[in-house]
């Protein structure tokens, strides 16, 4: 299987292995910025396998569903190592969504999420279930519902960290949510300089 489109979407099939390198600031855009949202409105949707590198843009996104800038469906596999989500909305995740089936690690030295909206969930990143961060990652000043709060990373399960000093996120999440599993006790002061709650701000 090889890339294609869906709707305007950059589509990646089940079977396919992708590499994306964004070099030189290059911008992947939809071009629905300012316009009514779409069925399949993402940038990309990825159902196979996806690698994503470099230091470009992901935007322009405005999805009915889930996932403005990046939808990675039930069964994907997805590893972003570069790259800035930002100017995407969708009903939940604007910049990102993972579905529950499937997997997302977010691990480089320069990921952004920002300046993105939903209408419910994760402005930013939207897992429902559970992924994988490590790395320098800035997810802030992402935004949910028509009053525009604040609304960055939002998970329903256990998030995996690593090493991310020098990150910037901003969480909010169901009850059960564990953010610090991989971490000990006695680094909750680098916990406490990464993450902030997004209801504090």
């Amino acid at each position: 299987e090889n890339i294609g489109f869906k709707d305007g979407a950059i589509f990646i099939p089940t079977g396919a292995s992708i590499v994306l390198n964004l070099v030189g600031g290059n911008k992947i855009d939809r071009g629905l910025t300012g316009k009514a949202a779409v069925a399949n409105g993402s940038v990309i949707i990825a159902q196979g396998k996806l690698l994503l590198k470099g230091d470009g843009i992901i935007t322009g996104g405005n999805n009915t569903g889930n996932g403005g800038g990046l939808l990675a469906e039930s069964g994907s596999s997805v590893i972003i190592q570069g790259g800035t989500f930002s100017g995407n909305s969708a009903s939940n995740g604007g910049g990102i969504s993972v579905g529950s089936g499937a997997t997302l690690v977010m691990q480089g030295t320069e990921i952004k999420v920002i300046n993105n909206h939903a209408d419910g969930h994760g402005g930013g990143v939207y897992f429902a279930k559970s992924g994988t961060l490590n790395g320098k990652i800035i997810i802030n000043q992402n935004t949910v519902g028509a009053d525009g709060k604040a609304g960055n990373l939002y998970a329903t399960d256990g998030i995996t960290v690593g090493n991310l000093s020098g990150s910037q996120i901003g969480i909010s999440a169901t009850d059960s949510c564990v953010f610090t599993h991989g971490l000990k006790a006695s680094e909750l002061a680098d916990v406490l300089a990464v993450f902030s709650s997004d209801t504090e701000s």
